[in-house]
């Protein structure tokens, strides 16, 4: 790769590491309902005002060696991993999608990755998130329609809205099945709202298959967590399903919707 092939890969780099430290913040203050805007970066510890030189993305955490600047309390390595996450994700999606589209899908998977984290961390998805990256992923249908395969803004938004309809609906449903089967809340509403915005973004036959994928994805997790915390099956272990979505949407945009093609070639109904 030239040097010139280079400069947008690297340019999207350092937009991503610069967004993932704000996303960071989302991360951290979003479930604790703190203002976005006000206080500036502050430690989490004493409460002091971090200055901007010892906020620089990825940079500022190795030179601190993950210790805050005002009292040396320790910060975990994963602001510099979302940091870093991000950056590695706007840098790939502008490589695997060209600049344009790129810049799209980068920008709607920030709003994914402060939903798994935040779902990880709290087991919840602030409505904040998922209503925001679902406007985001429809005005992107209708500015863009090459999202979705379409010339047209009115056919773009149709499936845009399609897809959200079918995503959120599908997981309403199962949500209410597993809830009348258990006899207790077996999925949270921000699994189902996350859903509006996953198929406002990949249109309903993406739904299905992130939804599906996804109950794969979140097995593998769940008998992960059970080997890790050496837990038996049922001893009141509590698996976050967002994660599992947004990593079975990624497939999809990234390999899946090949797959599909492939898989449902012979069926018209199914075909992309």
């Amino acid at each position: 790769m030239s040097i010139v092939e280079f400069l947008p890969l690297g340019f999207a780099f350092l937009i991503g590491a610069c967004v993932g430290s704000f996303l960071n913040v989302c991360i951290y203050r979003l479930p604790r309902e703190i203002s976005l805007l006000e206080p500036r970066s502050y430690c989490t510890n004493c409460g002091a005002f971090i200055p901007w030189h010892s906020n620089i993305p990825l940079v500022s955490w190795l030179l601190l060696r993950g210790r805050a600047p005002c009292c040396g309390a320790r910060f975990s390595m994963r602001y510099w991993w979302v940091e870093l996450l991000t950056a590695t994700m706007f840098s790939a999606s502008v490589w695997y999608f060209g600049p344009v589209a790129g810049a799209v899908y980068a920008l709607f998977f920030s709003f994914l990755i402060v939903a798994f984290f935040t779902d990880v961390d709290f087991m919840i998805i602030p409505d904040g998130v998922n209503f925001g990256a679902t406007g985001f992923a429809f005005l992107s249908s209708i500015l863009m329609p090459s999202l979705h395969d379409v010339a047209g803004a009115w056919d773009a938004a149709v499936k845009s809205a399609t897809g959200a309809i079918v995503g959120a609906g599908s997981l309403l449903v199962i949500a209410r099945l597993g809830t009348w089967m258990l006899k207790k809340d077996a999925m949270g509403m921000g699994d189902v709202k996350l859903m509006l915005a996953v198929g406002a973004m990949v249109g309903w036959k993406g739904a299905l298959y992130t939804i599906g994928v996804g109950a794969i994805v979140g097995t593998i997790m769940g008998l992960a967590t059970v080997v890790i915390q050496r837990k038996r099956l049922g001893a009141g272990i509590a698996i976050p399903f967002g994660p599992a979505l947004i990593i079975a949407s990624g497939l999809w945009l990234t390999g899946g919707r090949e797959w599909w093609e492939r898989y449902f070639e012979n069926f018209d109904f199914f075909a992309v």
